[in-house]
């Protein structure tokens, strides 16, 4: 009898070993991951002088930032409740308006604040020097997030907008050659040409309404973006088709499109590129050739993934900055018209009697220019700018320190990228761009919205 009783508590003891021993490495990895080691962080930032929100156990500050958009979203419904009938002007200053929280805690905690959402540590920087000091960076330790890549890797794959370390600077010695100021000056023609295809489609349409008409204009631009890339980049023209269009929601024929235009760009053009070639060619030419030497530097990176995902990066980011830039101009100009008056003269006197619009015509423009600077400044096509530390070991990056009146103590020893002074480890740095741009540039004067 005794010893069936032991032999049973032994049987049970062995059933009941697995599932305490999976509870206690998932108590010790949140107690580690998710809780002790952020407070590291957390504690030796604080002794720097960088505050924040409190975060919680599991959420962090996800539930702070879901109540304070709750707020400002009741907050607008009563603003628009009150403002029913009269007139209602729109409000350049979207960041507060997606963003509510980093606002409010930009006001609370200053410029410099820490905030946690799940296992990651974001320093959210506006403070000029400081913004201006990571922008001066040319260390490789510093790179994109790796959620980013995690995210867009079925989409941009390892091309230049989230590779980090010696590929990205690979990539970019590769691609930033062929936009530099002499290779787009040759592009305006091929610009003018798409854009005025664009506007002839939009006087046919006002035409078949009998001399008036409704534009949703943002899908035009859509398509003239991305007809211009794919002419300038690629060599080849984008049309708003059926099959095009199911062509961009299906990755693997992205992959063998571009493959094709490779294949076919290389059988057509093996002579070595002049200094004639057209920037396609040119273009087409380099990413084929740094595709060959990435092979030999870089195990991670095949030849064909090197192809296929610089020329969507190029493509997409083009396509979308370009359509949204030219969207919000149009919507600027439409709520200033005296500036729009401006503008229309301005061009017109500059190509009158059928003068074509060339480089050396664009550079006499003065108010067209202001508009397209102002337009940037309001509505930049990004309005936050994320860094990561990339690199590992022991080794502690150094950026130069910029002299303030803040006096904060000494960094403490470790494996830290120090920004202004400020330690982050393994951690994200977000930078308020559009902050920049609305209310201080970096020579410290004031900018009205």
């Amino acid at each position: 009898m005794e010893h069936a009783c032991v032999s049973s508590l032994r049987v049970l003891w062995l059933s009941l070993l697995p599932p305490v021993l999976i509870c206690i490495l998932l108590l010790s990895y949140l107690w580690t991951f998710q809780w002790l080691r952020p407070e590291r962080i957390r504690q030796r930032l604080r002794r720097q002088g960088v505050k924040g929100p409190k975060p919680s156990l599991l959420l962090r500050n996800i539930p702070e930032m879901r109540r304070i958009q709750k707020q400002l979203a009741e907050s607008d419904q009563e603003q628009q409740e009150a403002a029913a009938g009269g007139n209602h002007r729109f409000s350049s200053n979207y960041m507060a308006a997606l963003f509510p929280y980093f606002h409010h805690w930009n006001k609370v905690y200053g410029s410099i604040y820490l905030y946690s959402t799940g296992s990651i540590q974001s320093l959210f920087v506006t403070d000029p020097d400081m913004v201006r000091e990571l922008a001066n960076c040319k260390s490789l330790d510093l790179g994109k997030p790796r959620y980013l890549q995690k995210q867009l890797g079925a989409l941009l794959g390892t091309g230049i907008l989230t590779a980090n370390g010696d590929l990205w600077a690979h990539q970019r010695k590769v691609i930033a050659s062929h936009f530099f100021m002499d290779k787009v000056k040759g592009m305006v023609d091929l610009m003018a040409e798409s854009a005025n295809e664009m506007l002839v489609s939009w006087e046919d349409i006002v035409d078949r309404g009998g001399g008036s008409a409704e534009v949703v204009v943002h899908e035009f631009l859509r398509n003239f973006s991305a007809d211009v890339v794919s002419r300038v980049a690629f060599g080849s023209r984008y049309l708003p088709t059926k099959r095009n269009r199911e062509i961009r929601r299906r990755g693997a024929s992205i992959r063998d499109l571009i493959l094709d235009i490779a294949r076919r760009h290389e059988e057509e053009h093996d002579p070595p590129a002049t200094s004639s070639a057209s920037n396609s060619d040119g273009f087409l030419r380099s990413i084929v050739e740094g595709a060959k030497a990435a092979a030999s530097a870089f195990s991670s990176c095949t030849p064909e993934d090197f192809i296929v995902d610089n020329c969507k990066n190029i493509y997409f980011a083009g396509h979308e900055t370009t359509s949204t830039t030219a969207a919000w101009c149009l919507m600027l100009l439409a709520a200033h018209p005296e500036w729009q008056s401006r503008a229309r003269a301005e061009v017109m006197e500059v190509v009158r009697h059928g003068k074509p619009l060339d480089a050396d015509t664009i550079r006499k423009l003065k108010t067209v220019p202001m508009v397209v600077q102002e337009t940037l400044r309001l509505y930049w096509f990004t309005c936050t700018m994320e860094t990561w530390k990339v690199a590992s070991g022991s080794n502690k990056t150094r950026l130069p320190t910029v002299t303030d009146s803040r006096s904060r103590s000494p960094p403490p020893r470790g494996p830290w990228t120090l920004l202004h002074g400020v330690p982050i480890d393994d951690g994200l740095v977000t930078e308020d761009l559009r902050r920049q741009h609305l209310e201080e540039d970096f020579g410290g004067h004031k900018l009205e919205p």
